[in-house]
């Protein structure tokens, strides 16, 4: 009995790609997320490294691994004060002939502290809840 040939530099195709806008979103997404969860991030990541966190009880961190992707979620949705900004940000991004780093600070600066603010009503109503 042979045993069975790997071809491992078959690669399977690509049933669903990303298109470019949803690159530039993911991107975009990606940038924002990082200035505005960054202390649910922070806190996910030292429940985390704690011995308790990490092996022993990793649900321990369940809530905040629960914040950070609630946090991204809302991140991830355009507020409609910003779609101007989003848009000048992507066409950019689109156009690729020029730098575009001052257009993704004044979009993670246009909602930030809108989104911030809606996140903290957000957990502030579901703790009153509890």
């Amino acid at each position: 009995m042979s045993l069975p040939f790997w071809n491992l530099g078959f690669q399977p195709p690509k049933n669903a790609e990303y298109t470019q806008e949803e690159i530039y979103h993911e991107f975009v997404s990606s940038a924002k997320g990082y200035h505005v969860c960054q202390k649910d991030a922070n806190e996910f990541y030292n429940c985390r490294k704690k011995p308790l966190g990490k092996v022993v009880e990793p649900e321990r961190c369940l809530n905040f691994a629960t914040k950070v992707y609630e946090c991204f979620q809302q991140v991830r949705k355009v507020h409609p004060e910003c779609q101007m900004v989003y848009s000048e940000l992507i066409n950019c991004m689109a156009n690729r002939n020029s730098n575009c780093s001052l257009k993704l600070n004044d979009y993670i600066e246009c909602g930030t502290m809108i989104e911030m603010t809606e996140i903290d009503l957000k957990a502030n109503l579901q703790s009153d809840n509890t």
